[in-house]
């Protein structure tokens, strides 16, 4: 949180100053401090032979990745919604029913059914994929955008491919977790949601934030600069979940047969409760 916080006051003290440096160089060192803290327990919180289990960390970096976007469209696309478009509290709310309810449906039994038809790998590359589209959708709907067809098929395909990544995330990182780390592992998920969600979009929201303030002061309208703003944020999130599809390809190799094992057990609540813990 303190990472979080000198990213966010990097915009008030800039980059370099003294205090973005303080509060970044903080972060890391309580890092480093825990780290060599638990080297040496005997029994400590995190043993760090977590840290080794390839399918566990990769999906955790991955699912880090596309939370960064998906984070970036419930708060940029929320603030866009209400400050360039003019819709209120209600209609912002009913705007993103296409992805809620996509996430929803999704994980009622037709993700767990492509895994055990495509596999985990292939499913989860597929909602990633989707989750791509919808950033870059979102990143051209301008100040005069109506909700149809544009934000509505944005939205919708951002739902689809949460929907679609949540549950082969969960089955992949679990794959090669010990019975014995099973619940450190089952938190190390957990935890990356919230880390790369808050680092995310501190990121984000301040790099949207720099170019509208940069469009402003070079003469464009408020909702001109705004929306500059937003759409920057938006194509950096799509690179951010990008990223993760080349790590799944690279890192994520689920042993055959993994996906219809897993799915029975991993059934569809726990994509939406993943979910529901993220947001």
């Amino acid at each position: 949180m303190l990472g979080a916080f000198a990213i966010v006051k990097s915009t008030d003290y800039g980059l370099l100053s003294g205090r973005t440096l303080g509060a970044g160089g903080a972060s890391l060192a309580l890092l480093a401090g825990f780290l060599v803290l638990e080297a040496r327990l005997s029994n400590p919180i995190m043993p760090l032979r977590i840290l080794r289990l390839r399918m566990l960390m990769g999906s955790s970096l991955v699912r880090g990745m596309l939370v960064t976007g998906m984070f970036s469209a419930f708060f940029l696309g929320s603030l866009y919604l209400e400050r360039v478009l003019g819709y209120n509290a209600i209609q912002t709310g009913l705007a993103f029913m296409p992805l809620t309810l996509a996430i929803g449906a999704l994980s009622m039994g037709p993700a767990a059914k492509a895994m055990a038809r495509f596999g985990s790998l292939q499913t989860l590359l597929a909602g990633l994929v989707g989750i791509v589209a919808g950033l870059l959708l979102l990143s051209t709907q301008g100040v005069h955008a109506s909700y149809l067809p544009g934000l509505f098929f944005a939205f919708l395909l951002l739902g689809l491919g949460a929907g679609a990544s949540f549950l082969p995330l969960l089955t992949i990182g679990m794959s090669d977790a010990p019975e014995r780390d099973a619940g450190l592992a089952s938190g190390i998920v957990n935890v990356s949601v919230q880390l790369f969600g808050a680092i995310g979009l501190a990121t984000l929201g301040t790099i949207a934030t720099d170019h509208a303030k940069a469009l402003s002061e070079g003469g464009h309208p408020v909702a001109a600069a705004l929306t500059g703003g937003y759409h920057l944020a938006y194509v950096v999130a799509a690179v951010c979940v990008a990223a993760g599809i080349a790590v799944a390809i690279r890192v994520l190799r689920p042993p055959s047969g993994i996906a219809e094992d897993s799915v029975e057990t991993l059934a569809a609540p726990t994509g939406a409760e993943e979910w529901a813990q993220a947001a």
